[in-house]
């Protein structure tokens, strides 16, 4: 950049946040995920031995929003004595995706052991079956079927649990994870956010 005859170098401090062009022209470089912290960079010009005073530029990460219609799971909530056994219902939105199978994992606070999962009215009327297996303490279920037939918005299983006698009073979690969800084509859907579930003693 020239300033009557003076030929100005441009430069960054962080490259990372900008970087400048020799016209002076501030790129943001910040490639962050929502909710990091803002990257900032001195921008100085220079000429014949003299630079000026830096401008602080900030560079915030791109935000970025997940889909409003992509397909989420949540469990619910029960309360119960200890030594008894209460169901917790887990319900399915489709969002706008077609969902025609789909796995999850219930990691199971001591004090809860669960039973047979049973599987839905939404299941149910789309043909599918629905199987889980325990690993220590983590649930994993399954939901398949032999057909591409879209999975609907309701009811999509009921999980009893436990509550193992002596069980301290309070409330437990039951924090859903490692969900996956796939098309009638077998191919992979972006999930949306899950919610979890919990058991109050």
């Amino acid at each position: 950049a020239t300033m009557s005859g003076v030929v100005l170098a441009w430069a960054s401090s962080n490259a990372s946040a900008a970087t400048i062009s020799a016209a002076g022209l501030a790129t943001g470089k910040n490639t962050g995920t929502m909710g990091t912290t803002a990257l900032t960079s001195n921008i100085t010009a220079s000429a014949s031995g003299v630079t000026s005073v830096a401008a602080v530029l900030t560079v915030n990460a791109p935000v970025v929003t997940p889909p409003a219609t992509a397909p989420t799971l949540a469990a619910g909530s029960a309360s119960g004595a200890a030594g008894t056994t209460v169901n917790i219902p887990i319900t399915f939105s489709p969002g706008g995706a077609s969902v025609a199978g789909l796995q999850f994992n219930i990691t199971l606070p001591a004090g809860l052991s669960a039973g047979a999962v049973t599987a839905g009215s939404i299941l149910t009327a789309a043909g599918k079956s629905i199987s889980s297996n325990l690993s220590g303490n983590t649930l994993t279920v399954i939901v398949f079927g032999l057909n591409q037939t879209a999975i609907a918005a309701g009811s999509l299983a009921t999980l009893p649990l436990t509550i193992a006698a002596g069980t301290a009073a309070g409330s437990l979690s039951l924090p859903i994870s490692a969900v996956v969800f796939s098309d009638p084509a077998g191919l992979t859907v972006a999930a949306g956010t899950s919610s979890n579930g919990s058991v109050t003693v």
